[in-house]
């Protein structure tokens, strides 16, 4: 289960760098 918490974790860090982009 924590190979899954990693990946979710990846993905939001991904979220918040494409909106970190798109706000630029």
């Amino acid at each position: 289960m924590k190979h899954v918490e990693t990946i979710f974790d990846r993905v939001l860090a991904a979220e918040d760098l494409s909106a970190q982009l798109l706000s630029l």
